[in-house]
């Protein structure tokens, strides 16, 4: 897999937006990497539709139910096969890329919200190639884009829009964000799709995301939670300059008690949304930008 498909850098180009059809459309050009654990906060969804009309068997992939392996194909086969069923091929799939303020941050390599518009091109290419009903919407400080993704061409289009969404972004980042919509969300919400949220759930509770994403309204969630490695550990280089909403602090990172304390915060927050997982019966990737590549998307829930 070329280097340059990785994402990098502050800025989301749209040559490298395009370029990840490459990948999202032969996943066996992604190099396979050794079996994992699974990372802290993923969670294995029992979401199932609700048609039992059977419509192909496809090849597991790591995370899927296991309970819906043919174990009759599994062993003709030698290799894990699962039962898809109609429901589950007409859902219709929507990608939010939530470009919060905060998620214009990075400490090495990369910024949070080039990770993120990264994963959403890919999603698209993905699943518009597998003639899947996409919707994409896009939210941030200003930015409401809300699309339809039905061929290729639709695709590639999304991705200028996904370019000058993170511009904009770039240019408006220091005003804060404001939550998104809820109406813009609900109407994105329109027959009960599987949703991919992107977003590093900065300004978001449990309880406000709840009333965002009635359980009811959706088939499955996936949550896909860009992490920069300072936000879960602070390195010991002296006083650092701090922007909050209750403006400007200095940070002693030298002293053990403000490591420690940044680091629980950090642990209780993530806690907090590892049970919202649970209990919404949703799968959750916490996942560090500085050590992504793109071998773990074989661990997301994709059709097939």
């Amino acid at each position: 897999m070329p280097p340059a498909l990785l994402p990098t850098g502050t800025e989301v180009r749209l040559e490298d937006l395009l370029a990840l059809r490459l990948i999202a459309g032969d996943l066996s050009r992604i190099p396979q990497r050794r079996p994992a654990q699974l990372p802290e906060g993923e969670q294995r969804s029992r979401q199932r539709g609700q048609s039992r009309e059977f419509a192909e068997l496809r090849a597991y992939q790591s995370g899927d139910d296991v309970r819906r392996i043919d174990w009759r194909v599994t062993a003709r086969r030698n290799e894990p096969y699962l039962r898809v069923f109609e429901a589950e091929r007409r859902q219709p799939q929507l990608i939010w890329l939530d470009l919060s303020a905060s998620l214009y941050f990075g400490s090495q390599t990369v910024f949070k919200s080039v990770v993120a518009s990264h994963w959403a091109a890919f999603l698209g290419w993905r699943l518009v190639g597998l003639k899947q009903s996409v919707r994409l919407l896009v939210t941030g400080p200003g930015i409401e884009l809300w699309l339809h993704l039905r061929r290729p061409a639709d695709v590639a289009a999304a991705c200028q829009q996904l370019a000058q969404a993170h511009h904009l972004l770039a240019q408006r980042y220091v005003t804060g964000t404001e939550a998104p919509r809820l109406g813009a969300i609900q109407a994105a919400l329109a027959g009960r799709p599987n949703l991919w949220l992107l977003s590093d759930l900065s300004h978001w509770t449990p309880a406000t995301l709840d009333s965002a994403l009635p359980l009811q309204r959706l088939h499955g969630l996936t949550l896909l939670q860009p992490v920069d490695a300072v936000e879960a550990e602070l390195p010991p280089v002296g006083t650092l300059s701090v922007r909050g909403n209750r403006g400007d602090t200095r940070l002693p990172t030298d002293a053990a008690r403000v490591r420690h304390h940044h680091r629980q915060a950090f642990a209780d927050r993530q806690a907090d949304w590892q049970q919202w997982a649970n209990r919404r019966d949703a799968r959750w990737r916490p996942t560090g930008t500085q050590t992504f590549d793109w071998s773990e998307v074989r661990q997301w829930p994709l059709p097939t």
